[in-house]
């Protein structure tokens, strides 16, 4: 591979931007956020991250309990 090739390849892999993916975003009902919110609490770390994702997911829903 030549040095210009190597040059070119290296510009594209770091002009490459990425942006964060919340599955929250995705959540189309309120069964899908309930599905949701289930699988969080059988993987619950314990540390109060499934706490703010019902907090998070009550604020998308329009703050409806």
């Amino acid at each position: 591979m030549s040095r210009s090739a190597v040059s070119a390849e290296h510009l594209l892999l770091v002009s490459e931007q990425f942006s964060r993916w919340d599955p929250v975003d995705q959540l189309q009902s309120k069964e899908d956020m309930a599905m949701y919110l289930d699988a969080c609490l059988e993987e619950d770390p314990g540390d109060g991250s499934v706490k703010a994702l019902k907090i998070k997911l009550r604020a998308s829903a329009g703050g409806k309990p």
